[in-house]
């Protein structure tokens, strides 16, 4: 939440995953936001003097305009960040 802006919306989505809502973000903000994130998780295990190393992976979904249901967002960001890692996505039932 430190890492966002007022006006964004920061959810747990999840055991581990998280969503944020950015409302009117250009891909500035997006990358700039990520890299604040990942920054933060980076400090995490030194800091904290954590056993294991904290990593994270982002996915995106951009809409213009609202979709039916926010599970099509959560989809679209799960393949872009799929596809980012170099992962082959996984089937998603509807």
């Amino acid at each position: 939440m430190e890492s966002a802006r007022k006006t964004d919306l920061v959810t747990r989505y999840g055991s581990d995953e998280f969503a944020v809502l950015l409302f009117d973000a250009t891909p500035d903000v997006v990358d700039l936001l990520s890299e604040r994130v990942r920054q933060k998780l980076a400090e995490l295990t030194p800091r904290r003097s954590l056993p294991i190393l904290v990593d994270c992976a982002i996915g995106v979904a951009v809409s213009q305009i609202p979709p039916e249901s926010a599970d099509e967002l959560f989809r679209a960001a799960d393949l872009d960040m799929q596809r980012r890692k170099g992962e082959a996505p996984r089937a998603v039932s509807r």
